[in-house]
């Protein structure tokens, strides 16, 4: 994962120029509301980011941001997810020798998911609802960041 962030410019070297995404951001409006929509049932996320991998290459540098910042918060989710239950499952097998201790700090790290993934989803849909960019749409952080 790239820590450099995608600055907005004038289209001088190095720099890409960025065309208003207000107004045609539809389609990553209704990406963010698939991946929300998932704590419900959870397929959405899989057609959201199917839909977010067809329609990044169709638009502008603006939007790009925004499927490319979707496409790796569907990823590092799954990633996240992933190494969750592994260490929900080694804890369930220390349980009797934890005891409360390893409930309750699985318990954290599911809300800790969950709060992470709520963040991402709302803050780059309040952007994509501005017409913002976002900076750095390769964080693996809580939120997106302003361009």
């Amino acid at each position: 994962m790239s820590d450099t962030e995608i600055v907005p410019g004038t289209g001088s070297e190095g720099e890409q120029p960025l065309a208003p995404i207000k107004g045609r951001a539809g389609m990553a409006i209704a990406v963010y509301a698939l991946y929300l929509a998932s704590f419900f049932v959870g397929i959405t996320s899989i057609i959201a980011v199917i839909l977010a991998y067809t329609s990044r290459e169709r638009e502008d540098f603006g939007l790009y941001t925004h499927y490319t910042f979707q496409i790796y918060t569907f990823w590092l989710g799954l990633l996240y997810s992933v190494g969750f239950g592994i260490a929900a499952a080694i804890l369930m097998l220390l349980a009797a020798s934890l005891g409360m201790f390893s409930m309750a700090l699985m318990a954290v790290a599911g809300i800790a998911l969950f709060a992470w993934f709520l963040l991402r989803c709302c803050t780059g849909l309040v952007m994509a609802i501005k017409g913002e960019p976002i900076a750095n749409p390769e964080s693996w952080g809580f939120v997106a960041a302003r361009a």
